[in-house]
């Protein structure tokens, strides 16, 4: 079963966990990952981990 996602009506913003602000930009650094990308991403107010993501690079083979 797959959960819908829904867009959030105006006026609706996150909330970072960390410093209770409205998350007005995320900030991301790209890790150093020998195979694929991999980015952590960041709260632009106080600076804390929000994620981490990574995508594995594409083997031709």
């Amino acid at each position: 079963m797959r959960i819908p996602t829904i867009d959030a009506p105006d006026g609706v913003h996150p909330i970072c966990p960390h410093c209770d602000q409205r998350i007005a930009g995320i900030h991301r650094r790209q890790l150093d990952e020998g195979l694929g990308k991999a980015y952590v991403w960041f709260c632009a107010h106080c600076h804390r981990t929000l994620g981490i993501s990574h995508r594995k690079g594409f083997w031709m083979g």
